[in-house]
Parts: C-alpha cells; structure tokens; sequence
C-alpha cells in the first residue's frame, strides 16, 4: 500500500495533520465536512449520490454537472471572429454589469458559501429537471441567471480574499 495523504489542514515537519492549528484555507475543510452531511435532494447524499451532478444523466448523453459546467458558453456564443480573450472579457464586463458588487464581502465565510451552494443545489441545480429529459427554456434562463451572479460573487470573493491577503 501507498502512503496516505494526512488530511487536509497545515502539516508539520513530517507532514502530519495537527488540528490545533488553522487551517490555511480559512476553513474549506470544515465546510466540506459539513457539506457532506446534507441532502442534496432526498434520495442523494453527497459526496456519493449522483457524484456532483455526473451521473444525473439529462438527454443527448448530457450530465448535468457538465450542463452547468458549459452553461456560460453554450448559452453566450462568441461573436465571429472573436478569439477567447475578447470572448473573456467581454462576458466579464457583461457579468459585472448585470451583477454590480452591492457591498463588501466577507472574504473568508467559506461555511457559508458552502451553504449557499447547497441551498442553490436542492432549489435550482435539482429542481424543475428530470433524468433523461432535456432541461425546459425556463430552467435555462434561471440556470443562465444563478451561473451569472455565482460566477460574479466568486470573482468579488476572490478579490477580497486577495486583499486580505496583501494587506
């Protein structure tokens, strides 16, 4: 057998886990754990059930984990000629437009992001789709819209999280 990786957390000089000290993370483990014993829907427990949207098979031989993965640029095309940075920022400054920063973030809350996320999942990601079907045009929209203001709330927790972290 392989060694095994200590868990997850700051390790000391022989790369043990010493859970008395903090976590450089700010605490992604503890929302992960956490995460774990929620119900995504009430069948599906995470991290097995339907293994983060991978196995819940929409139609074409779409998952929906990869739906939301490709949501962005299924549903925004690039203009003709449009190489992917021009692409990039144009999507940027679409998002950022849409979902202007409203007032500063919490830069380490990552239990709460956890929480959202989870929230997004059971009433969202899993709600209003069925295995095998093609999602409808109004799952679409909402899909489009959530993906928009998570990806615009990422970018602004990542630039407090970088500030933070300068300061």
């Amino acid at each position: 057998m392989g060694r095994r990786r200590p868990p997850h957390g700051r390790r000391d000089r022989v790369g043990a886990h010493d859970p008395a000290r903090p976590c450089p993370c700010g605490g992604a483990a503890a929302a992960r754990a956490a995460a774990r014993q929620l119900r995504v829907t009430p069948d599906e427990t995470l991290p097995q059930g339907d293994k983060g949207g991978n196995t819940f098979r929409l139609d074409d031989d779409r998952n929906l984990h990869g739906y939301w993965d490709h949501i962005l640029d299924a549903s925004v095309a690039p203009d003709p000629g449009e190489d992917s940075i021009a692409y990039a920022d144009r999507i940027a400054h679409r998002i950022e437009e849409t979902h202007p920063l409203a007032a500063p973030l919490a830069a380490t809350d990552v239990l709460g992001w956890a929480q959202e996320g989870l929230r997004l999942a059971q009433t969202v990601a899993y709600a209003g789709v069925t295995r095998g079907s093609a999602p409808s045009p109004a799952y679409e929209a909402e899909a489009l819209k959530v993906s928009e203001l998570r990806i615009a709330l990422a970018g602004y927790r990542l630039s407090a999280l970088l500030n933070a972290a300068l300061q």
